[in-house]
Formats: C-alpha cells, structure tokens, sequence
C-alpha cells in the first residue's frame, strides 16, 4: 500500500467510528473518475471515436467543435480494450 494512501486511511478512521456499512471517502467514484485517474496515472489512452467509415465523430459547435474522444484502459501489454 502507498504510504500516503496509508496515511489517509489512518487519518479517516481517526475522524469516525468503524461501522460496517461506513464509507471510507464520502463521495462516491464514478466509473468516469476512474477512467479519469487511469488516464492520468499512465493506465489508459484517450482515443477519438470514429463512425463506420473511418471518420472522426465530431462534437461542439463554432470554436468549440471538436473530435469526440474516450478514454480506453491498456492491458499488460499495452492494447485497449
């Protein structure tokens, strides 16, 4: 365990009573959150999204047109899913 994680557990635990139904941190991880820290911490990939032929979905308007993009996990070797 990484020792700042060690520590903000402890810090937590401290602060309120262990229950069995208590939560650790007080807001709830999304599926994109985790995408989110994937990406950041080196672990996923951001992708643009194509439609069936090949070109790039776009999003936004005026200026703020864009490609649409996803975030893709790697596997041990380095592909997405």
């Amino acid at each position: 365990m990484h020792p700042q994680l060690a520590d903000e557990l402890k810090s937590r635990r401290d602060e309120s009573l262990a229950l069995p139904k208590a939560k650790v941190f007080p807001e709830t991880v999304t599926d994109r959150t985790r995408q989110k820290d994937f990406l950041r911490a080196g672990l996923a990939r951001e992708v643009v999204v194509t439609d069936a032929d090949g070109n790039p979905v776009m999003i936004g308007s005026g200026g703020r047109r864009r490609p649409k993009t996803r975030i893709v996990a790697e596997d041990a070797e380095g592909s997405g899913d």
